[in-house]
């Protein structure tokens, strides 16, 4: 600036500068919390979103930490940097979540061998349901299908959002099962087609088992594994401990011994029948 001083005859002159201190940092308009989209595992830019003012400066920069393209971690907190050509700066910070999608299975449930219960899967959002193909389900693209298992039953269901995101929740069906019992603990192998061997109730479920049958005095006379009560059974023969006698056993009490692999419903596995001839 230039300063002209006058008494109506002399004149002089004095220049002046004056310098303007920029010392306001940008405004930044900042972005809440963030929501990654199924799928992204990378931190986007969110630049894009946000804008910048400055009273002074028309163009002030702004960088983004983590940068774009960043591996994406548990809620990672972005933050942007504003600076103007004043070297004044300002900063705002947000966090950025994983998307997540809930499913529920429901709760546990009990029912009685050869009843049936409908399952009742729900989600937060609209999307598609999916069962495992356990056995004892009635449709297993519904959310509500209809299980009639006949033992204990785990089942998994996964649901997939529209926009692809994948959940799964689990529901145990507990059975309890009927403990009837139709094993006859005696026999008559006479050839006549009735009660010629001994057939023990629902063992050819449990295709995993062995059968031990012991005479009177402890000696193990009979050993077979996979009894199926069809071709694999006890008749009164002998297979084990030859050296006691014939093969055909005498009538009279033996005591038998079963052992089953994994979870089974006899009632009974361990006892005594008796062999009449």
């Amino acid at each position: 600036m230039v300063w002209t001083y006058s008494d109506g005859v002399n004149t002089s002159t004095q220049n002046q500068t004056v310098t303007i201190a920029d010392t306001m940092a940008p405004v930044i308009t900042c972005i809440g919390d963030q929501t990654l989209s199924c799928g992204e595992t990378t931190i986007p830019d969110y630049r894009t979103l946000i804008s910048v003012l400055d009273n002074c400066d028309t163009s002030p920069t702004f960088n983004q930490t983590p940068a774009a393209g960043t591996a994406f971690s548990a809620q990672t907190v972005v933050e942007i940097t504003a600076k103007d050509k004043s070297g004044n700066s300002s900063k705002c910070n947000f966090k950025v979540f994983e998307k997540i999608v809930l499913a529920d299975a429901g709760n546990d449930v009990y029912i009685k061998e050869g009843e049936t219960v409908q399952l009742d899967a729900i989600a937060a959002e609209t999307g598609s349901f999916k069962w495992n193909a356990a056995a004892g389900l009635s449709n297993l693209l519904v959310a509500n299908p209809v299980a009639s298992p006949l033992e204990t039953t785990t089942f998994t269901v996964v649901f997939k959002s529209l926009e692809g995101c994948l959940s799964e929740d689990s529901i145990t069906v507990f059975v309890e099962q009927d403990l009837k019992d139709d094993t006859k603990y005696g026999f008559s192998p006479n050839d006549d087609g009735i009660n010629d061997f001994w057939e023990i109730d629902t063992l050819e479920k449990y295709p995993d088992n062995e059968v031990y049958i012991y005479n009177r005095w402890g000696d193990l006379v009979f050993y077979i594994k996979n009894y199926d009560n069809a071709t694999n059974v006890f008749s009164g023969i002998a297979n084990n401990k030859r050296s006691l006698g014939a093969d055909v056993l005498p009538e009279g009490t033996y005591f038998f011994d079963i052992k089953i692999k994994g979870t089974h419903h006899l009632k009974k596995n361990k006892g005594f029948l008796v062999l009449k001839r």
